[in-house]
């Protein structure tokens, strides 16, 4: 259920429905922080198996990725919809810290404004 994500984006609450997952190492436009909660089980067990429980920094640019199209995925299956760029506005650029427990998982990091061609 889209229920098991939250969302905000600098401290405010953010929508899944307006938000895509691109990993780059130098964020762009960047500026903003997100934290996205996960308590989709499935989510849960796999990132566990991967990265074991507890806090994780300075993730590698292929954890990153990994990540985040995983949960591009999980969010996608959620949503059971085709979410296009016109319809989004921020991307989630990194991982500054993967926080995996039993019950939820939490991402911290950086993220951009969507920035449409021609701005």
């Amino acid at each position: 259920m889209i229920d098991d994500y939250e969302l905000s984006v600098d401290g405010s609450p953010g929508s899944l429905h307006e938000t895509m997952f691109h990993q780059q190492e130098q964020p762009f436009p960047g500026g903003l922080t997100y934290r996205l909660t996960i308590r989709n089980r499935d989510g849960i067990e796999q990132l566990r198996k991967r990265f074991g429980e507890g806090i994780q920094r300075h993730l590698s640019a292929v954890d990153e990725s990994f990540v985040l199209g995983y949960v591009n995925l999980l969010v996608s299956l959620e949503l059971r919809t085709t979410r296009y760029a016109h319809g989004i506005k921020h991307w989630i650029n990194n991982i500054q810290q993967l926080d995996v427990q039993q019950d939820q998982v939490v991402l911290t990091g950086e993220c951009s404004h969507h920035i449409s061609p021609g701005r």
